[in-house]
């Protein structure tokens, strides 16, 4: 991307080391921050402003967690020129994604489960972020159905294209939400951890009122990937405290994460 920082947020990074961080989906440009004058090491997210851009909403919702859940805080956030400069606190520990994390599995999960429990039991009753399904459907079609190819292929490599998954969405829509406060991107690299419990979540420019399996498809698919063990599956379903898995749920949120994450 091409762009030119505002003066404030050049004279607060200055001198400062900037490391680019390659993992993740969104569009943003991140980096970790060595340094920032007294303020410790901090990540910095540049995001082009159009109405498909989340920072501006991840800075509304972690302004709204801050006395609920561990999440960075905000230092700077400014739109301009184009584009939307988000400047937060670093959580210590590592994320879920790490190899020294992910060597002891059984305590990871047990982690990860607490946590996803911890976030669900915020009150939605005065939550402002619905991320319900309508919502969500309807970001998907101005994201994707009114803008681009429709056969374009998804980039993670789920050998559907957007119509294909959007027709299964539509045709298969959810009626029956379990309403939770949700992350909206619950998965390893969003995950932080320290001395075996989590000390901090990030990335909740998805977060608000939606389906618990919103969540629930996101980390069981990443346990999956990273251990292919579906024991460890079982372990995070028997701590998060479900009796029963619905699988559908499970396929229906994974394919609509595919064309909002």
């Amino acid at each position: 991307m091409n762009y030119k920082m505002p003066i404030e947020l050049k004279e607060i990074l200055y001198g400062c080391d900037m490391i680019k961080n390659n993992k993740g989906w969104s569009e943003s440009e991140v980096f970790l921050v060595k340094n920032v004058l007294g303020k410790g090491d901090c990540y910095l997210k540049v995001s082009p402003d159009h109405k498909f851009s989340y920072l501006i909403a991840e800075k509304n919702k972690l302004e709204w967690l801050q006395d609920k859940i561990p999440v960075p805080k905000i230092h700077y956030f400014q739109i301009e020129n184009g584009f939307q400069y988000l400047l937060t606190s670093k959580i210590q520990g590592e994320d879920a994604l790490s190899k020294n994390i992910r060597r002891k599995p059984l305590i990871l999960i047990k982690s990860v489960a607490q946590g996803l429990n911890k976030i669900h039991s915020i009150d939605i009753k005065k939550c402002p972020f619905d991320e319900r399904i309508d919502y969500k459907l309807k970001l998907i079609k101005d994201l994707h159905v009114n803008n681009i190819n429709l056969n374009i292929g998804i980039k993670r490599g789920r050998n559907k294209n957007i119509l294909e998954l959007y027709d299964y969405l539509i045709k298969n829509k959810i009626n029956n939400e379990d309403l939770v406060f949700t992350h909206g991107d619950y998965c390893f690299p969003n995950i932080i951890i320290k001395e075996g419990e989590v000390s901090g979540f990030i990335d909740v420019g998805r977060s608000g009122i939606a389906d618990r399996y919103v969540d629930l498809s996101l980390i069981i698919r990443s346990i999956k990937i990273n251990y292919r063990n579906n024991r460890l599956v079982d372990e995070f379903i028997e701590e998060y405290g479900l009796d029963f898995i619905d699988n559908e749920k499970l396929k229906y949120y994974t394919y609509l994460d595919e064309l909002i994450n």
